[in-house]
């Protein structure tokens, strides 16, 4: 019996799976080569891997065969991740920010860009989505976190005018 692994991505090694009755099992990694391991390669990432194995016993004819590993993409699922900017007078387009947050039960730092157009002076959020990233799959729509741009400060200096009377008119400064 032979049997390969299908699954989504977990964080743990699979490899394939061979039983034969008082026969010796041996694998290898690539299509060619000996048979020289006597346990099955693993593999962890996301990606289809194939395992080849030679079943032997005395006096019988050997047995070969192949089996696939297919480790696919686990959907991400982003528990935390947000970032600002100050409105700075100019239009904030394709700002790049960077979300830290647990996706999945991987710690990971998400580089999003989100694209924000608005020359007002009102607060702003736009959602960041993402991509396909090592073995997560962010599927189309996927909300990486948000960017909140808030207004901005004006920076502007002010003096009164302290004097006595010199029959001249006085303001202040800004």
């Amino acid at each position: 019996n032979a049997a390969g692994y299908t699954g989504e991505y977990d964080m743990a090694s699979h490899g394939i799976t061979v039983t034969a009755t008082d026969a010796a099992i041996k694998y290898r990694a690539t299509d060619s080569g000996a048979y020289g391991l006597t346990e099955t390669p693993k593999y962890k990432d996301a990606n289809t891997y194939t395992v080849y194995f030679e079943i032997t016993r005395e006096g019988y004819t050997p047995v070969t065969g192949s089996q696939q590993i297919v480790i696919t993409k686990k959907a991400a699922k982003v528990e935390t991740g947000s970032a600002s900017k100050i409105y700075n007078g100019s239009a904030l387009t394709n700002s790049t920010v960077t979300l830290s947050g647990i996706i999945a039960d991987d710690a990971v730092t998400a580089t999003a860009t989100g694209s924000q157009t608005q020359v007002g002076n009102s607060d702003n959020t736009v959602t960041i989505g993402g991509t396909s990233a090592g073995n997560y799959d962010f599927s189309a729509g996927t909300t990486l976190g948000t960017l909140t741009v808030t207004e901005g400060t004006i920076e502007y200096n002010a003096a009164g005018y302290t004097g006595e009377y010199d029959m001249a008119s006085h303001g202040i400064t800004v």
